[in-house]
């Protein structure tokens, strides 16, 4: 599911209201599992085709890819040039440092996104990675048996039929029309 959401909009009573409209379409029982090592803030599997490890911050990834288009662009660049190019904080470190904490985490981004895993940029969280996959792939068996059984549609649509089917309840009327009152509340 993709959701838009407004840049300056009301971004709590949004998510409330998501939320809202999200518990009553989840069955009571079923795709929430306990995970275990995540943390506090995932206590379930997530079922999303394409997941974080952890919550990215979108400045730092940015950064991160600035530098590792500079580095590709020149191997040979010196650590003062990379440090102000990337715009890398030293935040009390040598600019020595910086740089090879920046290369550091590049290579571990790298090398984890190679086995499904993003944003990885410590090794604390590189620990975590395996049992953060093996509990994935189970999600993701678990949800092919029950696409299997029928109790899900196909992930890209429901299966050809060429016989009519009669039509069922809207069950999502209360998405359209939040998204409508949002469109309505702002225009583009």
């Amino acid at each position: 599911m993709v959701i838009e959401i407004e840049r300056f909009g009301d971004l709590d009573r949004t998510i409330a209201e998501i939320r809202s409209i999200a518990r009553e379409l989840l069955p009571a029982e079923g795709p929430r599992r306990p995970l275990g090592d995540q943390g506090r803030a995932s206590r379930t599997v997530s079922r999303a085709l394409y997941q974080c490890f952890t919550n990215p911050n979108l400045n730092s990834l940015r950064q991160h890819y600035h530098a590792h288009e500079l580095l590709k662009a020149n191997p040979e660049i010196s650590d003062d040039e990379l440090v102000k190019a990337a715009n890398v904080s030293l935040t009390g470190r040598s600019v020595k440092a910086a740089a090879s904490a920046v290369r550091k985490q590049i290579s571990l981004l790298i090398e984890q996104v190679a086995l499904g895993a993003f944003p990885i940029t410590t090794e604390a969280q590189k620990q975590r990675v395996a049992g953060y996959l093996e509990r994935r792939r189970a999600a993701a068996l678990e949800r092919r048996r029950e696409i299997a059984q029928g109790l899900h549609c196909a992930p890209f649509g429901p299966p050809f039929v060429e016989e009519q089917v009669p039509p069922t309840p809207d069950h999502l009327e209360r998405w359209r029309d939040f998204i409508r009152r949002t469109e309505e509340q702002y225009p583009r």
